[in-house]
């Protein structure tokens, strides 16, 4: 999202166009926004770069100016929804879990990345470029997860043998079992519950005061 091209002036705003939005931003917001649109509604397999101008408003050559394929396109809009997901460093380990993980299910229960997930991952096993870039996306927010863990680990939060690859395992795994697999409520006080599940358990530090 950081390749917007220029800013371009409008030279006279439609009705449906918001008051001081730069053309290419509007552009830009739309796209992303069909781009979710339609995987939810037609599935990855379904989703053309076509059919994602047609729905924004756009000509197919802006949809290509900004993504030059379909996954990364999809990729692009992935991200613009994981961008609600904060990435927290308030110097409390606990704290700083339960704010990721309550994001995290906000994004899948608030918008429409919980009805897009569970046919974008049987897409994944069918297009290799998809599983790809999906691949390094999922890539980066679990390197979020391991940034708030080693900063844990570093103020003496966590066990000195703590393996900080399981600990993320075990964090998002309920989450993404529940969205995936049983469809069972997921909440906020969930993030709270998963938290100190992991935490109570073997991780935390015994002799760690803080």
């Amino acid at each position: 999202m950081n390749d917007v091209a220029r800013v371009e002036t409008p030279q006279a705003e439609s009705p449906k166009q918001a008051p001081n939005v730069p053309r290419n931003a509007r552009n830009h917001r739309s796209i992303l926004d069909a781009t979710m649109e339609l995987l939810a509604e037609v599935g990855y397999g379904g989703l053309t770069m076509e059919g994602v101008a047609a729905r924004a408003g756009v000509a197919k050559t802006t949809v290509y100016r900004w993504w030059p394929s379909k996954p990364a396109l999809v990729v692009a809009a992935a991200e613009d929804l994981a961008a609600q997901v904060r990435n927290p460093d308030s110097g409390n380990l606990r704290d700083d879990l339960v704010t990721l993980l309550r994001d995290v299910i906000k994004v899948y229960t608030k918008t429409v990345a919980g009805r897009i997930a569970p046919g974008l991952l049987a897409d994944m096993a069918e297009h290799p470029e998809l599983a790809d870039a999906i691949g390094r996306f999922w890539a980066g927010r679990r390197e979020i997860m391991l940034g708030v863990l080693r900063r844990g680990f570093s103020r003496g939060e966590l066990r000195s043998d703590i393996d900080l690859e399981l600990a993320a395992d075990l964090l998002y795994g309920p989450i993404y079992y529940r969205l995936l697999v049983t469809r069972a409520p997921l909440t906020v006080q969930f993030a709270d519950q998963v938290v100190d599940a992991v935490l109570r358990g073997k991780a935390l530090n015994p002799d760690h005061s803080g």
